[in-house]
């Protein structure tokens, strides 16, 4: 039988059930270990929002997150396949993930292997994975398939009852706002996905049926754009001007925090005009995008 390995990193719990759904329909063909992959110091959940937004620089920066140790006899093990579970942390995978793509060994482990990308977020998830599939390029990796599993609720909703979520631990609804995050009846997908994975045992285009509700619309697809190069400057320049744990760094998150949301309702007003005046071309724009996303065939 055929061996995997799952290399995770969860916060609320939901990428760790994805990946469980994965590994179970996996498990048919594939004999699976599981890694989590895990801050030396476990973040509070819920998020203190000083603390969450001083994470924002270390996604984009040279800081690495210390984690805790893997076993040495997983990077001498022989794998089939490389499967890597994540969420989106700031148009990025999070910080953990980001250490873990540093370490030697586990370039070394995912050279000529496949690898399937597991991976969930409130709605915009396109940079993130590219990012992710980048930096996967670069260690030689034979494949990538992505999987992403996202909230269903529109913008407006996810606005609000993700940072509620996230900051107070409360995740039911309330008022007219559903419950936040991803909902039960998505992980049964997974399930499938794996199983499939397992019997076919490789990556083509027509594997790659893009579920409408990963394709962002005009707005989205705006904010991804405009937003990952934002996030880059700022971190960039938060990272070279102030010190980690500083008042100055705090400070620099702050008007950060208040540029982002001035940013998101100027993207709100310019993506409704976009997609007006020219939603054909962003739409074929938008679908090539999320295909190359999903499913990447290398050449060697």
């Amino acid at each position: 039988m055929k061996h995997a390995i799952v290399f995770y990193f969860s916060h609320t719990g939901q990428t760790k059930r994805m990946v469980e759904e994965f590994a179970q329909g996996l498990s048919e063909t594939f004999t699976v270990e599981m890694i989590p992959v895990e801050p030396s110091v476990a973040f509070d959940f819920p998020w203190k929002i000083n603390d969450f937004f001083r994470r924002f620089p270390d996604t984009y920066g040279p800081s690495l997150c210390p984690l805790t140790q893997i076993p040495e006899g997983v990077w001498r093990g022989h794998y089939d396949l490389v499967v890597l579970g994540f969420p989106i942390w700031f148009l990025s995978s999070a910080w953990p993930i980001h250490s873990l793509f540093e370490m030697s060994e586990f370039q070394k482990l995912v050279n000529g292997r496949p690898v399937v990308g597991l991976v969930t977020c409130r709605n915009l998830w396109l940079t993130g994975v590219d990012r992710a599939n980048a930096r996967l390029s670069k260690m030689g990796v034979q494949s990538i398939r992505n999987f992403v599993l996202r909230d269903p609720s529109p913008a407006w909703a996810s606005v609000v009852t993700t940072p509620r979520w996230m900051f107070t631990g409360k995740r039911g609804p309330f008022l007219f706002f559903p419950k936040a995050g991803i909902p039960d009846t998505s992980f049964a997908t997974v399930r499938d996905f794996g199983r499939r994975w397992g019997a076919s045992n490789s990556l083509s285009r027509g594997d790659c049926n893009v579920d409408a509700m990963l394709v962002p619309n005009v707005t989205e697809y705006l904010m991804e754009i405009v937003g990952s190069k934002f996030f880059r400057l700022s971190a960039l320049m938060i990272e070279r001007v102030t010190k980690r744990g500083s008042i100055l760094r705090d400070v620099a998150l702050l008007l950060f925090r208040v540029n982002l949301v001035l940013l998101i309702c100027a993207l709100f007003v310019l993506g409704r005009v976009a997609e007006f005046v020219a939603k054909s071309y962003f739409r074929r724009l938008i679908d090539v995008r999320v295909e190359s996303s999903l499913c990447i065939q290398s050449q060697i």
